[in-house]
């Protein structure tokens, strides 16, 4: 019997092996793949967290099928990694209302690096962008304390501890609307592209490719356009 409804629906009883950071697990992606197994009760749905490395390490390593990660505006270009846009975003600063520079409508990196910054991991897309960015107007980048994830990382900033950046799509919780603020960062360094991938070349599934044309959002004309596939797909 699950046979015969694979034959007639290849989305049926597919195992879709999925990689991301947790940025974009808790920003939007696990309501997508909410949406997704709704639209497919009986498809299987396998999702790993990892680091921005990790993630595409283990998309290349062939241990996932898809990877949906966040890279530089400007550095979309992955060696052995095809990839379509989900979403834009843009870093911003998140610091006290009563900081100085709280009432600014922008900040440049030349003021972030003044700062007593606040990181998060050291291989996030986030702290690569950063590093990269004062490495290119010749500053070396000096965290003064460093977490794991953006919410611990606010949780200083709410004790006055300094500034952290985060991209622009992160909530603030009402809580926190109250004592902090999130300021625009200037700066094509702080332009965000987040992406999903498959490895260059690959044959992608009818499930994965339902995924990548629900996630960018694709008019149905454009669905298979340029993208390799090993099954029409059928709902």
């Amino acid at each position: 019997m699950q046979t015969e409804l694979a034959a007639q629906n290849p989305v049926v009883l597919s195992i879709l092996k999925i990689v991301s950071t947790r940025l974009q697990i808790v920003y939007f992606l696990a309501d997508q793949l909410g949406e997704l197994v709704r639209r497919f009760p009986q498809a299987n749905v396998d999702l790993r967290e990892e680091s921005y490395k990790g993630t595409l390490r283990v998309l290349l390593a062939g241990e996932a099928e898809l990877a949906v990660f966040d890279v530089r505006g400007s550095d979309i270009q992955l060696a052995g990694i095809q990839s379509r846009e989900c979403r834009k975003d843009d870093l911003v600063a998140v610091m006290p209302k009563v900081h100085p520079l709280a009432s600014k409508g922008s900040v440049s990196l030349e003021m972030l690096l003044e700062q007593d910054l606040i990181g998060t991991r050291p291989d996030s897309c986030l702290m690569e962008n950063l590093r990269e960015a004062a490495k290119g107007v010749g500053r070396d980048l000096r965290v003064k304390r460093s977490v794991d994830t953006i919410e611990a990382a606010r949780s200083l900033v709410g004790a006055g501890l300094g500034i952290a950046l985060q991209p622009s799509c992160g909530t603030l919780s009402l809580e926190e609307r109250e004592r902090l603020v999130a300021v625009p960062i200037s700066g094509e360094w702080a332009k965000l592209s987040y992406r999903v991938g498959w490895r260059e070349g690959k044959e992608l599934s009818a499930l994965a490719l339902k995924l990548v044309h629900q996630l960018t959002a694709a008019p149905p004309a454009e669905e298979t356009q340029g993208l390799p596939i090993v099954t029409p797909l059928q709902e």
